[in-house]
């Protein structure tokens, strides 16, 4: 009876162990330098805004303006894009685990947090700074607007060329596929 009972703590003693090690290896890995079974780095816990401190932002989208530009987009699909751009400039701020939360009554806010990052204000800049999409001829010089702006774009999403090469597909609006329209046609092999 003795000789199992001392196989089963055995065991549960090595289950207990193994588990842990994802807890507690990685930080050790970090501080000794040594970088460890990549398994266990991968599965590191990470420590969120509670722990490591960092940013956090609730930004309001304004689906409202969206929505009158082209209704037949939904305000859950103006939140999605909205969430994915933001999703694109946290990943070139290089932060770990970032997380990005649609909330609101209206479900039209995003909140944003940036454990582990500090610099406030390059957090803002970067959130806050308002994307221009132009289409204009290349050798138009009077300073006429675009023919095609941000505002125009329906959706946007990646595709490829006839060649296999990365590509952006993009739909508009129907004023904006009008005016697309008229400057090809006006300037076909230019």
């Amino acid at each position: 009876m003795s000789r199992n009972l001392h196989w089963k703590l055995a065991v549960i003693l090595a289950v207990v162990f193994g588990i842990s090690a994802f807890a507690w290896l990685p930080p050790l890995a970090d501080r000794l330098g040594w970088s460890g079974p990549q398994v266990l780095v991968q599965k590191r816990l990470l420590l969120g805004l509670d722990l490591k401190g960092g940013v956090q932002f609730v930004l309001r989208v304004n689906a409202d303006e969206a929505l009158a530009i082209d209704p037949t987009v939904t305000r859950a699909e103006v939140v999605s894009q909205a969430r994915e751009a933001i999703d694109r400039r946290i990943n070139a701020l290089g932060v770990v685990e970032p997380v990005i939360a649609i909330q609101g009554g209206d479900r039209d806010e995003l909140l944003i947090q940036l454990p582990g990052f500090t610099d406030v204000e390059r957090a803002r800049s970067i959130l806050g700074a308002t994307a221009k999409l132009e289409l204009k001829l290349v050798d138009d010089t009077s300073g006429r607007a675009a023919a095609v702006s941000g505002r125009d774009i329906r959706r946007a999403w990646v595709t490829t060329d006839d060649f296999g090469q990365p590509a952006v597909g993009f739909s508009l609006t129907s004023e904006g596929g009008r005016r697309f329209a008229d400057v090809t046609s006006r300037n076909i092999g230019k």
